[in-house]
């Protein structure tokens, strides 16, 4: 169940940009909605990362951190296109983030370094979650080949797989990018 329709009664992707993150509710509910929305999304995929190793049969054997990549990976995708809201939901970019910070907290935090640089240099959120998430495989790469961290080698392509999956759920933004209607945060817009 969305936020906006259990706390405020409407459906937020009737409002604004017809998206329900936490951008658009910040837009139209003010930063406590905005705030409440973003802990869940990233904890859609923080639990399922967190989750996933528990569930695992016994006699399967994945490397370290796969299982938990994979479902976090997952959440994403549901998150998305989640059955029950008429596969209408979110960018994933919050809900990466939470199984990033889960599998990889290093490179999570590094993501977000990127992130608020991006979002404080153009004031655009879209921008800088796309340029966060598209630093992703590339962070992930520098810690395994230039500082020894663990990253299983499929973490490499699912990384790079959710990057350009993200960018794709941006695809409207980038028209409007393109088009120079993308509004910027704090304007309204």
């Amino acid at each position: 169940m969305q936020i906006s329709r259990l706390i405020y009664g409407s459906d937020i992707r009737e409002y604004g940009s017809g998206n329900p993150g936490t951008t658009n509710i910040l837009r139209i509910f003010g930063w406590k909605a905005a705030l409440a929305v973003l802990i869940v999304d990233a904890g859609k995929g923080g639990i399922s990362a967190l989750l996933a190793p528990r569930l695992q049969f016994a006699d399967v054997s994945f490397p370290p951190g796969l299982l938990q990549f994979v479902a976090g990976a997952a959440a994403v995708i549901g998150h998305c296109y989640p059955l029950f809201a008429e596969f209408r939901g979110g960018k994933g970019v919050a809900t990466a983030a939470g199984a990033l910070f889960v599998t990889h907290p290093v490179a999570a935090a590094l993501c977000t370094g990127v992130f608020m640089v991006v979002l404080i240099a153009s004031r655009k959120v879209s921008v800088a979650a796309m340029v966060a998430s598209l630093s992703m495989p590339v962070l992930l790469l520098v810690l395994r080949y230039r500082f020894g961290c663990e990253v299983p080698s499929p973490n490499l392509w699912i990384a790079a797989g959710l990057a350009v999956f993200i960018v794709f759920t941006h695809r409207s933004n980038i028209v409007r990018l393109w088009s120079g209607n993308e509004g910027k945060l704090g304007t309204g817009g």
